[in-house]
């Protein structure tokens, strides 16, 4: 099926598609996915998301202000170094009213296709961050990682690619790395920073761009 009479299908039923139980909607989001150019996914919104804590792994944390919590009030995960660093910065946000941590190869999670060799794999940022901006609310998509995988550049060009198509549905779209004790952020709503990230044909590309444009 092209993906012309794919993007019609689902424009017609996406609010039906959405009403589904997670498990009946993730088969449509599988199809998606395996389109020649797939799409991103949107993130959808459950009344309730189900992970596995581990309550005597002393690796789960609590944290503040995540929109969805236990009976009792907390969130738990499990965060590295830099994704903790970042969340915290966050969250002591004023304007940060919640937050999301976007779960890898969950039905309800956004995940956004990147070109990897030879084929679309799918990447899921790490973070939905809501600000209240006035009378209004504003979504980031934050994406700390590490410098040293393969991949890093790939993943760049893929959030970018959304970023070009979807810049004026978010506040920010970031990718993010801790280079010793800084946090450098590239804002992939920004025309400059986004076109330069396109280009790039490498890790050390990107570095460049990490240590030009410092946020």
């Amino acid at each position: 099926m092209c993906n012309e009479r794919l993007d019609l299908l689902f424009e017609q039923h996406k609010l039906a598609i959405r009403s589904l139980a997670s498990s009946d909607e993730e088969h449509y989001k599988k199809i998606r996915q395996q389109a020649k150019r797939p799409e991103a996914v949107h993130f959808s919104v459950q009344e309730n998301i189900y992970i596995n804590i581990q309550a005597s792994d002393p690796r789960f944390e609590t944290y503040e202000k995540h929109l969805y919590i236990t009976e009792n009030g907390t969130f738990s995960t499990v965060l590295n170094s830099w994704e903790k660093e970042t969340i915290l910065a966050e969250i002591n946000r004023k304007e940060v009213v919640g937050w999301v941590r976007n779960y890898q190869r969950k039905s309800w999670a956004l995940t956004l296709p990147y070109w990897d060799t030879d084929r679309y794999k799918p990447m899921y940022p790490d973070f939905l961050v809501i600000r209240k901006n006035r009378n209004n609310y504003l979504i980031d998509i934050l994406e700390p990682h590490r410098g040293d995988l393969d991949d890093n550049w790939k993943k760049a060009i893929g959030l970018a690619q959304f970023a070009e198509n979807h810049w004026n549905s978010f506040g920010r779209i970031e990718l993010i790395r801790k280079i010793g004790n800084q946090s450098k952020r590239l804002n992939l709503n920004n025309d400059t920073i986004r076109s330069k990230v396109l280009g790039v044909t490498n890790n050390e590309h990107l570095n460049t761009i990490f240590d030009t444009y410092l946020v």
